[in-house]
């Protein structure tokens, strides 16, 4: 119940603009960590007779400790006893170890006039994210690298004639036996370009590509990383746990698993 009115207030908030108050309200939510059990619960959630939905769009960790977070609102409206309208809102958030450190607000209620409707950026606390981002990953991070969803890890439905570019670049690169895409791939904040690069990496791997230390520790940095991913498989669209994907990459091309692992 807490969790309920918890969540009510932000959207409270939201609607009233109270950014120190709409601060401290997605802080203390971020903070209980339970975000999964949280949506399942906020399908019915009611406030004042309009009905609030939330979609669990995207969470994803960028770095230990480091969490992307995409929400989508919608709230419907009563307008008479047989009509209402909707009212959609897209939050995406990043929290460092429970700490909000930035969010945005997109208002989506006219679809030919999407704006940001609430902006919160911590210079020092993204600072941080951006040091840690390069000394792990040896690669600069800017807000254009965040809350990417146009890439989707797997392979194109042959029966409807679909195409997915990452994976022809990826294929390509590996007939050529180049390294250099696969490399890239791996260094970026988006898990499924990261899972193209993991899996293009570990193939070269088992063809006899020698990975240097530092490639060798990013490897075993994604075995260990989490988040929801989009895919495809026999032609339908899921989200999936990343982890759950590398295991399944691992599986696969367990040879060059074996010499990561060490």
């Amino acid at each position: 119940m807490m969790k309920k009115i918890l969540f009510a207030n932000i959207i409270c908030l939201l609607s009233l603009g109270v950014q120190a108050q709409i601060n401290q309200s997605i802080e203390n939510w971020i903070g209980n960590k339970d975000f999964i059990f949280l949506f399942e619960k906020l399908d019915s959630l009611k406030t004042n007779n309009d009905s609030i939905k939330v979609t669990h769009l995207h969470e994803r960790e960028l770095i230990k400790g480091i969490t992307e977070i995409v929400l989508e609102v919608k709230k419907e409206i009563p307008i008479d006893e047989h009509t209402s309208k909707l009212e959609i809102f897209k939050l995406e958030l990043i929290n460092s170890n429970d700490k909000l450190v930035y969010y945005r607000v997109w208002d989506l209620r006219n679809s030919c006039n999407k704006h940001i409707y609430l902006n919160y950026y911590d210079a020092h606390g993204m600072n941080r994210i951006k040091s840690e981002y390069r000394r792990t990953y040896n690669f600069e991070i800017d807000s254009t690298h965040l809350f990417s969803d146009t890439v989707v890890y797997g392979y194109p439905c042959e029966q409807l004639g679909t195409i997915n570019p990452e994976r022809d670049s990826l294929e390509k690169s590996i007939e050529n036996n180049n390294p250099e895409l696969s490399l890239t791939w791996l260094k970026s904040p988006n898990l499924e370009l990261q899972l193209f690069g993991y899996e293009g990496l570990l193939r070269l791997i088992e063809n006899g590509y020698k990975a240097n230390q530092s490639t060798m520790e990013i490897l075993e940095t994604i075995t260990e990383k989490k988040g929801l991913i989009g895919t495809t498989l026999e032609c339908l669209f899921y989200r999936i746990r990343f982890e759950e994907v590398v295991k399944i990459i691992n599986t696969r091309y367990n040879k060059a698993y074996k010499i990561i692992a060490g």
